[in-house]
């Protein structure tokens, strides 16, 4: 027997993936212009304003942290991250920009497809063209904080490059998870050590950098405080897309690509066993009879 599901709360069994590609021309419409935006605006001259900061760790590997927050080309992340990327480093600029490219793109069409090809092609567009000319780090926290709710390992990722996106830790703290806050917690800790064994001057020059740079201002303060209390009303009440919403206020240099992270929605709020079927979400129930 196949039974409909509504798809959010106790409204009539209407599924937005339905709705008339021109319903969604505006949103194509701000995809076109993201992506004039960041082809013809003078900063976003070539793509990967951020990626190049992680690109010349290799170069500056004896000081990472030599550029202050702000400046191109500074490097903001744990020791741990220049590591594993540290064999991409070698490939030449043009070719570690394309792979992170196209990684990123990858990612955020998975992140997306369960919103269908209407709603999933322009948020894609949408999504590529904030990221590309950077080419940071947003569609992998939005990959954490889906994987990191199944497998809390994930949290080692955001903890150790932008360090307070990993608030989503906080959801099984609250539910009293203390196995998962365990697993997460172990091994962001293991791969520290390992870090620190092979690098220990870069995790002193880290921890320095973090005391000079500060905590962001008042600012800072208020949004990291709005990202606890709304991961707490989240965990308590098994709303699980406050997770990336907490993750995308608490970013410690606040910019419109950090709304990236948001493309991790669609993922934890698809109903659980269900499947697409006639361009409806069902959920097949075994009925004895």
């Amino acid at each position: 027997m196949i039974l409909r599901l509504p798809r959010i709360g106790k409204g009539p069994d209407i599924d937005p993936r339905d709705m008339p590609v021109l319903g969604l021309l505006p949103l194509w419409v701000v995809g076109a212009w993201v992506w004039f935006h960041a082809i013809a605006y003078p900063y976003w001259y070539r793509f990967g304003a951020d990626s190049v900061a992680y690109y010349v760790t290799r170069h500056h590997w004896d000081d990472l942290y030599w550029l202050a927050p702000l400046v191109d080309g500074a490097y903001l992340y744990s020791p741990a991250f220049a590591q594993v990327i540290w064999p991409l480093t070698w490939l030449p600029w043009d070719a570690f920009r394309l792979v992170w490219g196209v990684a990123e793109v990858a990612v955020l069409a998975w992140l997306l497809r369960p919103m269908g090809w209407r709603w999933g092609a322009p948020l894609l567009l949408v999504g590529a063209g904030l990221e590309l000319p950077l080419e940071n780090v947003y569609p992998f926290l939005a990959l954490a904080a889906v994987a990191g709710l199944r497998h809390p390992a994930a949290w080692a990722f955001p903890l150790l490059t932008k360090v307070t996106p990993g608030v989503g830790v906080l959801w099984f703290a609250v539910r009293r998870e203390w196995r998962h806050v365990l697993t997460a917690v172990a091994t962001t800790g293991a791969i520290v050590c390992v870090s620190f064994l092979i690098s220990p001057a870069q995790w002193t020059q880290w921890f320095a950098f973090l005391r000079r740079t500060g905590s962001g201002g008042y600012f800072a303060l208020i949004r990291y405080a709005t990202a606890t209390g709304l991961t707490i009303w989240g965990a308590r009440t098994t709303r699980r897309w406050t997770v990336p919403a907490a993750m995308t206020i608490a970013t410690p240099v606040w910019s419109t690509a950090s709304l990236i992270i948001l493309t991790a929605i669609p993922r934890l709020v698809a109903p659980p066993n269900a499947r697409r079927v006639s361009g409806r979400v069902v959920r097949t129930a075994m009925v004895s009879r």
